[in-house]
Order: structure tokens, then sequence, then C-alpha cells
């Protein structure tokens, strides 16, 4: 609490903010991001993406919840990131780079167990 104390008098708590504000901003656009791509993009595959779209998104809208230019950032952030990074996925990522699905993983002792219960 002394410390608390010491860097509010000192004027060195802006730091903290400049942190929680840059975790704010960038990590809500991340997270709009990862639900795109999760629940809209994949849908119970397994989408394999070049990542242009997700980064691109991810860093314009975190810049732009960070210097303030969208309000609320924790939920625009996430709003705006969604809806980026649907267009720049389905319009630029995909057209460009193509869109390849990855088989799913099945462990070697399950596919062993499955293919015994099928004899």
């Amino acid at each position: 609490m002394g410390i608390m104390g010491a860097m509010t008098g000192i004027g060195q708590l802006g730091f903290f903010e400049w942190i929680a504000g840059f975790h704010g901003s960038f990590n809500m656009s991340f997270v709009g991001v990862l639900i795109a791509h999760y629940y809209v993009i994949s849908k119970d595959r397994y989408v394999q993406a070049n990542g242009l779209a997700g980064v691109v998104s991810w860093l314009l809208v975190g810049v732009l919840c960070f210097f303030e230019i969208l309000p609320v950032p924790f939920i625009s952030a996430t709003i705006v990131s969604f809806i980026l990074y649907l267009i720049l996925f389905n319009y630029v990522e995909k057209p460009l780079f193509g869109q390849k699905e990855v088989e799913r993983y099945v462990p070697y002792r399950l596919a062993r167990v499955a293919a015994e219960e099928t004899k």
C-alpha cells in the first residue's frame, strides 16, 4: 500500500495506466479475431490461415482503440476487429492465398481403439 501511495504521489502511476490501456486495446482486438476465425470461418473444421487478415485487423483496431479514436475500447475493439477480420479474410486473404483445411489429429491410441471396435 505504501508503494502505491508513493508512486501516486510522485506521478509514476502513468506508466501503469499506459500498460492497462495497451492491454485493453490490443488484447480485445485479438479476441475479436479469435472469435471470428473459430466460430465463423472454421465452423467445426480446421482451416489453416496465412495470418495476414488477422494481423492487419488486430493491429489496426488496436491502434485505433489505443489512441481513443474508437469509443469504449473493450467493446468496440472486439466488434470492429471481428467484422474487419471477416472482410479481410474473405475478400483479401482467401483470394490471394487460398484456404487450406487441415485434417484432425487423432492420437494413435484412440485410432487403434476405434479400429478394434469396428472389427
